[in-house]
């Protein structure tokens, strides 16, 4: 018979720390290609500020906007002259491979542009990743464009027989206060 505190506990036969066999790794690859520790360059919003006006074109990056479906069709914002890059699949734009990429997306950790950018380094893009997102480059009040967004739909209008119903209510309710003598 086991004694000690592991004989109250049957499912932990033995004390911590457990074996790595027993217990894997939260960071597991996904697939052969899943990279978890590239690094990826990040810019900050006044270094690509001061790159964006530049006078000369050649040496100014561009602009990919790889943030994810919702976030992109409900703003009304994008950083000027920025193409988009849907990172959930679909055609991809055709991006320079001889100039600088830089990537933003609308998270302030920039996951969605960290890993999409893991995804291209490989295959010879030079990227950097936006600090802050567009959050921050608009947050520091520097120019940018306005697109298209999903408006939301209008409310259904209420059908034209209870409109004057809810007005004679109203008016019956007023009357009798009108006429009451005190």
């Amino acid at each position: 018979m086991t004694s000690g505190w592991n004989s109250c506990f049957p499912l932990f036969p033995s004390a911590f720390p457990l074996p790595p066999s027993r217990f894997p790794l939260l960071t597991v690859p996904q697939s052969a290609d899943h990279n978890t520790s590239m690094a990826v360059p990040r810019i900050t919003k006044e270094d690509l500020k001061a790159k964006l006006d530049a006078a000369d074109e050649a040496a100014r990056p561009v602009l990919v906007d790889v943030r994810l479906k919702y976030p992109w069709e409900h703003s009304t914002l994008k950083l000027p002259g920025a193409v988009r890059y849907a990172p959930a699949g679909g055609p991809a734009p055709s991006l320079p491979k001889d100039r600088d990429l830089v990537l933003y997306d609308s998270d302030p950790n920039e996951i969605t542009a960290t890993s999409v950018a893991a995804s291209l380094i490989p295959i010879g893009y030079r990227i950097s990743v936006l600090k802050g997102g567009i959050g921050e480059w608009a947050g520091a009040n520097f120019s940018t464009e306005t697109k298209e967004a999903i408006r939301p739909a209008p409310a259904p209008e209420k059908p034209a027989a209870e409109k004057p119903a809810a007005a004679a209510t109203s008016a019956a309710a007023a009357a009798p206060a009108a006429t009451a003598k005190p």
